[in-house]
């Protein structure tokens, strides 16, 4: 008696990506499928529906041991849809191709990002963004990776050994960088159109420079006047120089909670980034007889917000009420009087 064994079906690759681009070509691959000793890639046209409707096939299907290939003679700007689908030495296909993948020829980016910016820094992290002119007319196809450049006390720049798919990164110092240094940094931008031997030919933005300094100073001299029934100035100035902002401040914060029964109450942002050239503040809105603390902080660049501030304690209490003559009517107010009046005898 045989006995017929038959062989389990083979499951589809899995992790397929678009590796490169050119113009005219894309080169793909995939993880390799246990038991696989071959594969057959199919490719076609995108257009409308699914990909089983598909009726436009770009050639014969192709059959390769690799577990990547290239397909050539594409059209610039026209995306290709891409299965791949497990079989044997003898080319025996399994019953079920893998998902689609879409990829699109396309040049690379034409111009290099812009408007770099470092946004955030500690001892222990950098934020830098950074712009693209994808949406420039003329400007080209968009870069979707970025690497990092970086040099400070006057060190050649190296490469910062991540790339970034974002428009900003998060930087680790790596013995790059001290708080008080002078750093520069250019970012290299490419798409899936690219040299693989040397990814970061292509387009290199300007050199930004920037001084990590500490964290800002305090300002002094908080002083509360002028108050009303509702309001109340605030001024300040910063040290022995009144014209000088707080040592390296870049914007204040003007803050204020209310103190009911000794308790400070939630606190409410009245200004933020003010100006470090501004050093008088009005806060409005504020409840008659209702004791407030106000608080005035510092920022820069260092860390993600604003620093400890200031606070001065004040109880909002404007002049008294001035008692004038009302419009009156045989002694009852006009329908319109909302002030304080004094019936005339």
């Amino acid at each position: 008696m045989v006995m017929l064994v038959r062989s389990a079906a083979l499951n589809p690759p899995q992790r397929i990506q678009v590796d490169t681009v050119t113009e005219t070509s894309v080169s793909f691959s995939w993880s390799p499928v246990q038991d696989a000793q071959s594969y057959r890639i199919q490719a076609a046209f995108f257009s409308t529906g699914t990909f089983e409707t598909l009726t436009e096939v770009f050639a014969a299907p192709l059959e390769s041991p690799d577990n990547f290939t290239t397909i050539s003679n594409l059209v610039i700007g026209r995306p290709l849809y891409l299965t791949v689908t497990s079989g044997t030495a003898d080319g025996v296909f399994g019953p079920e191709p893998s998902a689609p993948i879409r990829a699109t020829p396309i040049g690379p980016p034409e111009q290099p990002v812009t408007n770099l910016f470092v946004f955030s820094y500690d001892e222990t992290a950098l934020e830098i963004s950074w712009e693209q002119p994808s949406s420039t007319p003329g400007s080209g196809p968009a870069a979707t990776h970025f690497a990092v450049f970086y040099g400070c006390g006057g060190d050649p720049l190296q490469l910062y050994p991540s790339e970034f798919t974002a428009l900003q990164a998060t930087l680790e110092p790596l013995g790059g960088w001290t708080i008080g240094s002078s750093c520069d940094f250019q970012i290299a931008s490419r798409n899936l159109n690219y040299n693989p031997a040397d990814p970061w030919a292509g387009q290199i933005s300007g050199i930004l420079r920037a001084v990590l300094v500490g964290p800002p100073g305090v300002i002094n001299n908080l002083l509360a006047s002028d108050a009303t029934l509702s309001s109340i100035t605030l001024s300040w100035n910063d040290g022995a120089d009144p014209v000088v902002p707080a040592s390296g401040a870049t914007g204040y914060q003007v803050s204020y909670a209310a103190i009911i029964n000794g308790m400070e109450g939630p606190t409410t942002i009245f200004a933020e980034d003010v100006d470090v050239t501004t050093r008088v503040v009005e806060v409005t809105g504020l409840e008659f007889g209702v004791l407030y603390r106000f608080t005035v902080q510092t920022r820069n660049l260092y860390a993600s917000g604003y620093q400890p501030g200031v606070s001065q304690d004040v109880r909002v209490e404007g002049a008294s009420p001035i008692l004038a003559p009302c419009p009156c009517l045989r002694g009852r107010f006009l329908p319109s009087t909302l002030a304080i009046c004094r019936i005339a005898s």
